[in-house]
């Protein structure tokens, strides 16, 4: 996963530096294969190889959305929790 969202930040770099950058079409298809490699089955990998190729990087980032939101949602209840034991603790104090 961690492969895909440096993916994308080196295409956002890409963009944000040089709109017609010489390493685009390199970085888009590192994007892709790890986009690819993030799928576990033979079966979901063929469905997003036969998407267009807009429809590609498209479903990458949103396949990347969810999970970062998924994450973050874990994080926060991660944290409410630390805090709980911090608390506990503090009173045991």
């Amino acid at each position: 996963m961690w492969d895909l969202i440096f993916g994308l930040n080196a295409l956002r770099n890409d963009l944000a530096h040089q709109l017609a950058s010489p390493k685009f079409d390199e970085r888009l298809n590192r994007f892709l294969q790890a986009h690819l490699r993030s799928y576990e089955t033979p079966e979901a990998r063929k469905i997003v190889e036969a998407l267009s190729v807009p429809d590609q990087p498209r479903r990458g980032v949103a396949y990347l959305m969810g999970f970062l939101g998924s994450f973050e949602s874990d994080a926060q209840g991660y944290r409410r929790k630390v805090d709980a034991i911090q608390n506990v603790l503090r009173d045991l104090r």
